[in-house]
């Protein structure tokens, strides 16, 4: 699954995948790794379009 946005492509590969977008998208409150903390890698939903 797949589709294109203003930002670039955004896909799935089932639907638990596409759920946990979602649920990113529409949390209210998305915390993220603190500043500091050097040691972090990227994950699904941090290399989601803006």
């Amino acid at each position: 699954m797949q589709t294109e946005t203003r930002h670039g492509w955004v896909w799935a590969y089932n639907l638990e995948h596409l759920d946990l977008i979602k649920r990113f998208v529409q949390a209210p409150l998305r915390e993220g790794v603190p500043w500091h903390d050097h040691g972090r890698k990227m994950t699904v939903v941090a290399r989601l379009p803006a």
